[in-house]
């Protein structure tokens, strides 16, 4: 048998939390925080600050060559650095008009 039970009016506050999702959190990985507030399960705002693995590569690459700033495109996002390598060789084929053959787009992936 079920029955429901109900209460007195203003019995049950009604709270959230706030929950500080990073900058060390391991599901973020260092590179955000999120500051979450939780009714429940239920996220009711989320507040994001993203910048956290600045490192200034745009200050450092300035002064090298092209070919130097690779080593520093592997580390600006340590998850994963091959795509941060493509990015920079991309961008830098297209600024010097460079056009590469099939064979090295399928290799860059491997």
């Amino acid at each position: 048998m079920s029955e429901n039970i109900l209460l007195p009016e203003g019995s049950i506050e009604k709270t959230t939390t706030t929950l500080n999702l990073g900058p060390t959190h391991p599901a973020t990985h260092g590179v955000f925080q999120n500051i979450l507030e939780l009714d429940g399960e239920r996220i009711k705002k989320a507040t994001s600050t993203v910048g956290y693995i600045h490192r200034a590569f745009e200050k450092i690459a300035e002064r090298r060559n092209l070919y130097q700033i690779t080593p520093l495109t592997d580390r600006l996002n340590y998850c994963s650095s091959p795509i941060n390598n493509i990015g920079w060789h991309l961008t830098c084929e297209k600024l010097l008009g460079v056009t590469t053959p099939k064979r090295v787009d399928y290799l860059r992936i491997i």
